[in-house]
């Protein structure tokens, strides 16, 4: 139910417990729930300082002791091998730069005094320095002022990287959100990133972001802090509520595709109305008594960590490539029994003939004991299961397997995070169940259907039809694709 979709993670489906790739870098999540008084957060960060010498990947003080146009970037180990008649460079002499930080433009060419830098190498670096977004124009000289020594001129020009504009989104819970957003991509010419998004309509929300990347001078290790609120009514149950929570995550690309984090948050959640309730099934003894849930509000710590890997060749709509992530949480709440989650996320990703994509995806949800109503799955409707009523099935425990057939009939890349316009067709089948903690699972909910998908940068807007097993038939509506 949180949506904190301001870093470059789009938000999880409505219920909240079910993890959407990460954008950018599509990541997300598990800690061993062994020790829960040993942080996740202090494990990972003795990790990265043990290794970032060994995988040279750091940009040290004395590197940039030259000044401010003269300096190294971090590892160009790849290209060091054997340097041979290669022009080694001597300098990095950078101009242009208003706002940025001349670090945080060598960090980003990754060449040092001493590496052997052939010619071919600009064109990589200028791609990537116009890519970043920073920067409306880059402009490279490669200077051999003697043989066999090199010096490299970067002239910029700075861009605005502050933006701001609506937000207009559908919402399968609240039916609409209307609200503005701001970031920053270069706050304070640092590289760190700043969003902020309120929502004013049908419920109202304000959630910031704050994202630092290279932290501890890492690369690929970034540290995300962020909070927010949110009031309105709770849809799933005949109550209003108000929500507020902070969190704090460490994720580090370490290695290729590979990915760790650990994450620690504080939720308070009020259940502003007493209302009955029938009882959840969980197993035999249930009984059929309704059951009262008085109006409250519940505090709980929530830390643990994730692993994974991550080869999707764009995250808002693959082609080929595979995800996966494991992720591990344990709930330390106060007013109630603490319990551990544990949650499995596979992606993939095949190419077919005339360029269309065969797409499929695994999730699982598990927990070692029950929770409150605000942390349970909620399935049926365009985000899971296609051919169900919106909110038909309620439970902690679940899977979803799903398949779909992509065929994209025009698509037009519109920036190099892999935004695109376009437009294709679709046909998909999904099966699933929920249940809750003490019962077991059951038949597995399945549908089939075909709908059509219309790309606008970061939304993919889904029209479908879908059916079930049982013959029913629906309409359906989204603004993303479930994966």
């Amino acid at each position: 139910m949180w949506d904190t979709g301001l870093l470059p993670r789009p938000p999880p489906p409505a219920g909240g417990s079910i993890p959407v790739p990460t954008q950018h870098r599509c990541h997300r999540q598990p800690r061993v729930i062994v020790a829960p008084c040993l942080s996740p957060l202090i494990v990972l960060a003795l990790l990265i300082l043990a290794v970032p010498h060994a995988v040279g990947s750091t940009v040290t003080a004395a590197d940039l002791a030259d000044g401010d146009a003269t300096a190294a970037g971090s590892a160009a180990a790849s290209t060091a091998t054997d340097p041979g008649d290669v022009p080694v460079l001597q300098r990095v002499v950078i101009t242009g730069n208003t706002s940025t930080a001349t670090a945080v433009i060598l960090r980003e060419i990754a060449v040092a005094p001493g590496d052997p830098v052939p010619e071919d190498m600009v064109d990589p670096i200028w791609d990537h320095l116009e890519d970043i977004g920073y920067f409306a124009f880059v402009d490279i000289e490669y200077d051999e002022y003697e043989p066999g020594q090199v010096i490299l001129h970067v002239a910029v020009e700075e861009d605005n990287t502050f933006r701001y504009g609506p937000v207009i989104r559908y919402s399968v819970r609240d039916h609409y959100h209307l609200g503005g957003w701001i970031r920053d991509d270069n706050l304070g010419g640092r590289g760190e990133v700043l969003t902020a998004r309120a929502i004013v309509l049908r419920t109202q929300q304000l959630r910031i972001d704050w994202m630092k990347p290279w932290l501890f001078s890492v690369r690929g290790l970034e540290l995300r802090l962020g909070g927010g609120y949110e009031q309105g009514y709770y849809v799933w149950r005949p109550t209003d509520y108000r929500q507020w929570r902070g969190d704090g995550e460490l994720y580090w690309n370490f290695l290729g595709p590979f990915f760790a984090a650990a994450e620690v948050s504080f939720r308070g959640f009020e259940q502003r109305d007493t209302f009955v309730w029938q009882p959840m099934d969980r197993g035999p003894g249930t009984g059929d008594q309704l059951v009262t849930w008085p109006a409250s509000t519940r505090h709980v710590w929530i830390h643990g960590g994730s692993v994974g890997f991550d080869t999707r060749d764009n995250p808002y709509y693959p082609r080929h490539g595979v995800y996966g992530v494991i992720r591990g949480l344990h709930h330390e709440p106060r007013e109630y029994a603490p319990f551990n989650e544990w949650v499995g996320d596979a992606r993939a990703f095949i190419p077919t003939p005339w360029e269309h994509v065969l797409a499929l995806w695994a999730w699982g949800r598990w927990v070692s004991g029950p929770g409150p109503f605000e942390d349970y799955l909620y399935f049926g409707g365009p985000e899971n299961l296609r051919g169900y009523r919106f909110f038909e099935f309620e439970g902690e425990h679940g899977y979803l397997l799903s398949i779909e057939y992509r065929a994209p009939l025009f698509q037009m890349p519109i920036s190099p995070q892999g935004e695109m316009i376009g437009f294709g067709l679709h046909a998909f089948a999904d099966a699933g169940d929920t249940w809750f903690d003490g019962a077991s699972s059951g038949e597995a909910k399945k549908d089939f259907g075909v709908g059509a998908h219309v790309l606008l940068g970061t939304m993919q807007l889904r029209f479908e039809v879908a059916r079930t097993g049982d013959g029913d038939t629906r309409f359906q509506f989204m603004d993303r694709f479930n994966f």
